[in-house]
């Protein structure tokens, strides 16, 4: 199913690009996503420090990381602090955020993205905010064994994790490391789907 997957993203790019010049919300989300993966190249945090990486998928998802940020940053003031974004509702306001070192869009989830981005930033831990589970970066994540952990996880009985076209994702899923679960109902859910590796922190 991920061959299926990563057909599906470049079919995907290819399809953003083709809209681009007739729609400026697409124009823009490729655009900016562009600008990113150069200023990606131009990452320069030394390998000797702990780089810690966070996914937010939006605003709602960086305010919910803000408090672990300035927690960590408050214990270990030498760490530096990565947050990507994925829509620009959340990358315009974070990017100015005084807690980060390096502000970014995360690259589209294609093989040669994801390794390339993985590859540059290096990160030692990595957490993803509420929901972001996307496939490839998951996968070699996992593969480097590098630690990678939920918080605030939050997740629907209706959602295409638990439906059987999602099976092969929601198995891709439980190698994270940890869940920080969001509610009561979504630890049940995933306790019920063979998640161990739990706890609740509530939002």
């Amino acid at each position: 199913m991920l061959f299926v997957y990563n057909l599906l993203v470049e079919i995907t790019i290819i399809l953003l690009r083709i809209l681009s010049p007739i729609s400026i919300k697409i124009n823009f989300f490729i655009s900016e996503h562009n600008k990113s993966l150069e200023k990606i190249k131009e990452f320069n945090i030394k390998e000797d420090k702990k780089r810690l990486w966070f996914h937010c998928a939006s605003l709602g998802e960086f305010e919910q990381s803000k408090p672990l940020i300035q927690k960590i940053k408050s214990k270990y003031p030498k760490s530096k602090i990565i947050i990507s974004f994925f829509s620009p509702s959340g990358y315009q306001i974070g990017k100015n955020y005084k807690f980060a070192d390096f502000v970014c869009y995360l690259p589209f989830d294609s093989k040669k993205n994801v390794n390339s981005f993985l590859n540059i930033i290096k990160p030692s831990l990595i957490f993803l905010i509420k929901y972001e589970f996307w496939p490839n970066y998951i996968n070699l994540i996992t593969e480097k064994k590098t630690p990678v952990f939920s918080v605030c996880t939050r997740v629907y009985k209706n959602q295409y994790i638990f439906k059987p076209y999602g099976n092969w994702l929601l198995n891709l899923i439980k190698k994270i490391n940890h869940f920080f679960v969001q509610d009561e109902s979504s630890k049940k859910l995933l306790t019920k789907n063979g998640f161990k590796n739990l706890s609740l922190i509530g939002d």
